[in-house]
């Protein structure tokens, strides 16, 4: 695997929709047509499991975790 899709993958949580119900689809890191909006870039839009808690863990480390 090439570090870019590392990198785009760690900052991607998956999204819970119940909580993100004012996106404007413009903060969103993966878009699929058929599905909707599947992934964000925003921890605090993301569902909180222990997936997501680790990548949110490592981009804090890394100095690129966004939560506003």
């Amino acid at each position: 695997m090439s570090r870019k899709y590392i990198d785009t993958y760690l900052r991607a949580y998956s999204c819970d929709v119940a909580k993100n119900i004012k996106c404007n689809k413009k903060n969103c890191a993966i878009c699929h047509k058929n599905y909707g909006c599947t992934n964000t870039s925003k921890y605090k839009y993301a569902k909180k499991t222990l997936l997501n808690f680790i990548k949110m863990i490592i981009n804090k480390a890394k100095g690129v975790y966004e939560y506003d």
